[in-house]
């Protein structure tokens, strides 16, 4: 009767309600009501308004009438709204209802992902039980910047069941490239300097050869003779000393040798 009269359509939002204004003591149960098998021997409980009697009101001395103080009593647990406001059950549940829709797609959106990996059914699911959607997806992501020997999915794996950080990004290719080419320069300007101090060696050299053979020319044929006698000596092998008499270049070049080890000793 009172689920007709209130238009709740609800019945649990009625047991509820009944159960708040009891325990606020809105109401009293007159009669219990009795659930029975048999609809005949089944009987409603009945509900009473539960005004404050004549002697209570004296003893409290409140001069607010005993209804009226009785509907201004919070509900147990403390909070200022009436206890009627707690019935509105219905949009909560509508909420749940979102959320888990919304946590079923989801949960489904990490299925299909991890399977596209290459993980099995069971695998898939287990993962993404134990990890949000976020976290499947970012492991999943990052995985290519990550070191992989041999087992991609069993470190994608492990990744999502210890929820590893964010591997270090690669370098930008500009930087890299800006990297390799200070490199080249860097070289480049120290073979230059190398090659400009070979340069520079071989020139004197070339200087030092030429004003041996000046100083050559202007000795005496017996010094000259004298120079070659100990040059001839300093040849090691049979070889050399054929050649030393045989080539007349190779004997200047070892008596200019010779000259200059005198004149730098």
């Amino acid at each position: 009767f009172i689920q007709e009269l209130a238009n709740i359509p609800d019945p649990k939002t009625v047991r509820e309600a009944l159960s708040s204004a009891v325990a606020s003591r809105y109401i009293v149960c007159v009669e219990e009501g009795i659930f029975h098998p048999d609809p005949n021997s089944r009987r409603p409980a009945t509900y009473a308004v539960n005004w404050l009697r004549a002697a209570e009101k004296s003893e409290s001395g409140s001069k607010n009438p005993a209804g009226k103080e009785q509907f201004k009593k919070t509900s147990s647990s403390g909070s200022e709204n009436p206890a009627v406001k707690q019935f509105r059950k219905p949009s909560n549940e509508k909420t749940e209802t979102k959320d888990s829709l919304k946590q079923q797609v989801a949960v489904a959106a990490s299925l299909k992902s991890l399977r596209e990996t290459g993980f099995d059914e069971p695998t898939a699911q287990r993962l993404s039980a134990i990890a949000t959607t976020d976290q499947i997806q970012q492991q999943i992501d990052w995985l290519p910047r990550r070191t992989v020997s041999q087992n991609r999915l069993g470190m994608l794996r492990k990744a999502i069941e210890e929820n590893w950080s964010e591997p270090d990004r690669p370098p930008d290719i500009r930087a890299v490239l800006e990297s390799r080419r200070e490199r080249e320069d860097q070289q480049s300007q120290k073979q230059a300097v190398q090659d400009a101090k070979t340069t520079q060696q071989k020139q004197r050299r070339i200087d030092r050869w030429k004003h041996l053979e000046q100083v050559w020319h202007e000795l005496s044929a017996s010094k000259q003779k004298r120079i070659e006698a100990v040059a001839y000596a300093r040849q090691h092998s049979d070889t050399l000393r054929r050649l030393f008499q045989t080539s007349e270049k190779q004997r200047l070049r070892e008596c200019l040798r010779q000259l200059d080890s005198n004149q730098s000793g």
